[in-house]
């Protein structure tokens, strides 16, 4: 379920996804939805080759020739096959009009579905490493507190997204991660 609120993309009543609306705002938008995927569990569907539904080929079945019959998904590729489909779905309602006109509609096809191909065509599209976004990641990454007795770990997701989009453009050291991490949690956490 999910509704526009004041150009935020609603989904549950804990996340809220900013629409992308392109280079302005990827930064933003990309930890806001990696945040949510790791929440998910399904944050890998970004990263790795997309599974195929075999059910797609269900027009080219020959039922008398079985070569034509696909294998069917184990339970372990049916669970990947529906976070991958959830992945997809998260980002695609997450993108403006103007977004979703500027990819490719291959990156868009819900028939084979690749939320890998959308997000690194949006990396390609959007992300430009400029020092003010190098600023703003920092800020991000250092201004997120937990706060007292909730649970750290959407906070460290979210940290951790965020420096995974500063070591797309720079060195950082495991040591800053650390460092990082505990800035965040108050003060009776640690």
């Amino acid at each position: 379920m999910s509704a526009y609120d004041d150009g935020q993309l609603v989904r549950d009543t804990s996340s809220k996804i900013p629409l992308l609306l392109g280079n302005a705002n990827y930064i933003q938008w990309s930890s806001s939805v990696s945040s949510l995927l790791l929440r998910k569990q399904a944050l890998f569907c970004l990263k790795s080759e997309p599974l195929e539904d075999p059910s797609f080929h269900f027009d080219s079945m020959d039922p008398s020739d079985p070569s034509t019959i696909p294998t069917p998904l184990t339970p372990t590729e049916q669970a990947r096959l529906a976070k991958q489909n959830e992945g997809l779905g998260i980002l695609l309602q997450s993108l403006s009009e103007a977004v979703k006109n500027a990819v490719s509609a291959e990156a868009q096809d819900v028939f084979r579905p690749n939320p890998k191909l959308l997000w690194d065509e949006l990396f390609t599209l959007y992300f430009q490493t400029t020092g003010h976004q190098i600023s703003q990641l920092y800020s991000t990454l250092w201004s997120t507190r937990v706060p007292s007795g909730a649970d750290p770990l959407p906070y460290l997701g979210a940290q951790r997204a965020t420096m995974a989009q500063l070591r797309q453009s720079q060195k950082v050291e495991d040591q800053q991660v650390a460092y990082a991490m505990l800035h965040a949690l108050s003060d009776e956490e640690y």
